[in-house]
């Protein structure tokens, strides 16, 4: 999973994401999914799905968003 951006609206995070597949270390198919999360609110939920975001997944985007969010705030 890699980041493609982060930005925040009102009291929502949003983090665009590039989920890449891969066989025998060939990439298979590559998919774009956006993750959103409210500012109170602990869990991360898929925007297009509405699934909440599995373990691993929510750890990767909770440090993603704190190694980020100073330069987010600014804006």
């Amino acid at each position: 999973m890699k980041l493609i951006k982060i930005s925040k609206s009102k009291n929502i995070y949003e983090i665009k994401t590039l989920i890449s597949y891969k066989l025998l270390g060939k990439r298979l198919i590559s998919i774009e999914r956006s993750f959103v999360k409210k500012e109170n609110e602990d869990d991360w939920y898929e925007k297009q799905k509405g699934l909440k975001a599995s373990e691993v997944k929510r750890l990767k985007l909770e440090r993603w968003l704190r190694d980020h969010q100073k330069f987010i705030e600014k804006l």
